[in-house]
């Protein structure tokens, strides 16, 4: 019976949904270290691990030993936020940056949700925003059919 159905109604198909970026990664550009040394903060890039968690590395000027980064992202257009530290990735100095990581766990969402999220870093007593030029970082939730 199964092989009567295969051959009707094809393979079984199995859905599934994805985060996907909605813009170019930063480290791509042939400017990102400029754009670093400018805004002081910039995402490198930003990926997903599963259909729940987003990851990424954040590049940081290297103004004061003392530093933290923080990525703040929602899911309800900023009605609500939640802030997420960045950890130093060990070895990552070059003198003249320092790299960061993050995991934002996000959980499952509904088709059409969007994840926004902008960057902190917090060192010599000021503050510095990266927030995609003000459009922020968005994943969006896809739906996708295997075959």
């Amino acid at each position: 019976m199964y092989l009567i159905n295969f051959i009707v109604q094809g393979p079984p198909r199995v859905t599934t949904t994805s985060l996907v970026p909605m813009f170019t990664q930063p480290g791509c550009s042939p400017a990102f270290l400029s754009t670093v040394r400018e805004h002081k903060v910039c995402l490198e890039n930003a990926f997903t691990q599963n259909p729940t968690t987003i990851s990424g590395i954040v590049r940081v000027l290297n103004i004061d030993f003392h530093k933290a980064v923080t990525v703040r992202w929602t899911v309800n257009d900023w009605r609500t936020h939640c802030d997420q530290a960045g950890t130093y990735v060990d070895g990552s100095s070059d003198g003249f940056t320092d790299k960061f990581s993050f995991k934002l766990a996000v959980g499952g969402l509904p088709v059409g949700s969007r994840i926004q999220f902008c960057l902190k870093l917090a060192t010599a007593g000021t503050e510095f925003w990266d927030s995609n030029n003000g459009a922020n970082y968005v994943f969006q939730v896809f739906f996708f059919l295997k075959i």
